[in-house]
């Protein structure tokens, strides 16, 4: 397994304005100062882990820790017959890391696979009191989870941890997954998850967002497979923020994936259930 995790979330939007108000003022994220248009926030060390961009296409960057791992991914993706294509200078300016390749996976959701992502040497704090410490993942839509784990496990490396029906959760290092594919009849960017400090910080921001009338789709609840304390909630054009805690880690060596069936205890064991959201019917 190669180790990486979710560096960044870019999001292509024609309604910049509205996701970084969102962003700001409802979840909380340190907004920094931008250019082109775009609007870019911080929820951790790094120099920006969350992208609003008027002209797109959206993305995904994950991070690889051993950039040789890169080299090995392009010969997979070449072998495989997957077109894609080298970050250049100024790709690798615009993105602020040291280097990389975009590919898209069957589906057509953009990854890029980058090592280097920027730091910044200025503290993280978040816009107000929400816990947040990082982003620790993503849920993506995929037209056929099925087909898509050949790409993610087999050319990417990454492992397949667990499913619940056809959703499949995987992971890149001990965590039980930073990654979600979620059965679609389109591809995109479904969820984007920040890990919070604990439990009484979901509630907090759950009480909060709620004074604010935020939806609040699915959640407070915690998932069967992973132990993993969610809050979801909707922003703008039905994107999903995933306030997270207490995910499971595990010996990538001597777990076994486990097939949990398509029910509702199975996304939330303790009697949640998702609203409106088409990927978590059951």
């Amino acid at each position: 397994m190669r180790l990486a995790d979710v560096a960044y979330v870019r999001i292509a939007t024609s309604n910049v304005a509205a996701h970084g108000a969102f962003a700001g003022d409802m979840i909380g994220l340190r907004a920094v100062p931008a250019s082109d248009g775009e609007a870019w926030f911080r929820s951790d060390i790094r120099r920006r882990t969350l992208v609003f961009d008027p002209r797109g296409p959206s993305s995904t960057g994950i991070a690889l820790h051993d950039p040789r791992d890169i080299e090995a991914i392009a010969e997979r993706l070449q072998d495989a017959g997957y077109a894609f294509e080298r970050h250049d200078r100024d790709a690798c300016d615009r993105l602020f890391v040291r280097g990389g390749l975009r590919v898209a996976d069957p589906s057509g959701n953009l990854i890029d696979l980058v090592h280097g992502p920027h730091h910044s040497g200025v503290r993280f704090f978040p816009q107000r009191d929400n816990g947040i410490q990082g982003l620790e993942g993503i849920g993506l839509r995929s037209t056929s989870p099925e087909r898509d784990l050949v790409f993610w496990r087999d050319i990417l490396g990454f492992d397949l941890r667990d499913r619940v029906g056809e959703i499949a959760y995987i992971g890149t290092d001990d965590l039980h997954h930073r990654i979600v594919l979620y059965p679609s009849d389109r591809p995109g960017i479904l969820s984007i998850n920040f890990a919070v400090e604990d439990l009484e910080l979901v509630m907090q921001n759950k009480y909060h967002l709620q004074s604010r009338q935020v939806r609040l789709p699915f959640g407070p609840g915690r998932q069967a497979a992973s132990s993993q304390i969610f809050l979801m909630v909707e922003g703008p054009e039905g994107l999903l923020y995933s306030l997270v805690t207490e995910t499971r880690k595990i010996d990538p060596a001597r777990h076994r994936p486990r097939q949990f069936a398509l029910e509702a205890h199975s996304l939330c064991c303790w009697g949640s259930r998702p609203e409106g959201i088409a990927e978590l019917a059951v």
